[in-house]
């Protein structure tokens, strides 16, 4: 049974005003770049950049925290595949939640040279402590493990339409 924690048309509405605000913000940039972070982040990436109207690439990066169900020692198993050294950098993903693997990416990505790096989430989980901050917050939301939307369990659930709680 999942409940529903925040429906299609919610996210749809919300990705729709995070991408005025990443226009605003980005409207003058010569190089904007929204690197997805893999697998999690691929659909809200995607409704995000077609949302937007200022010019900009996309590309991805991957990292590991998990193995299954179980937080693991994290790895980066991506890098971006352009160069993005003098860009604006805009990282996209689906969850802050300990912070962990946006702090290893924007690490990554600052030793990489951009001009500026941001950071764009769907959810921000209010248990989330670490001092990094999301730059751009569709939804703050619970401690709880959501699904749905991009996120998964053990592999599952990514395809779901909506955010919701496995109960």
């Amino acid at each position: 049974m999942v409940r529903v924690l925040l429906n299609e048309s919610e996210i749809a509405e919300r990705v729709r005003a995070l991408a005025a605000e990443l226009d605003a913000r980005f409207a003058g940039s010569e190089d904007l770049v929204l690197v997805g972070v893999l697998k999690g982040a691929v659909y809200f990436l995607t409704d995000l950049s077609r949302a937007m109207k200022t010019p900009h690439r996309i590309d991805f990066m991957e990292y590991g925290s998990y193995a299954g169900t179980d937080r693991a020692g994290g790895a980066l198993h991506k890098r971006c595949a352009d160069p993005v050294g003098g860009a604006d950098v805009v990282l996209v993903d689906e969850v802050y939640d300990t912070g962990l693997t946006i702090a290893a990416l924007c690490e990554t990505l600052r030793a990489d040279g951009p001009r500026s790096l941001s950071i764009c989430v769907l959810l921000d989980k209010e248990k989330a402590t670490d001092t990094l901050k999301p730059d751009f917050v569709g939804f703050r939301i619970g401690p709880e493990f959501v699904i749905g939307y991009g996120l998964d369990h053990d592999q599952r659930y990514r395809h779901l339409p909506y955010v919701g709680v496995l109960g």
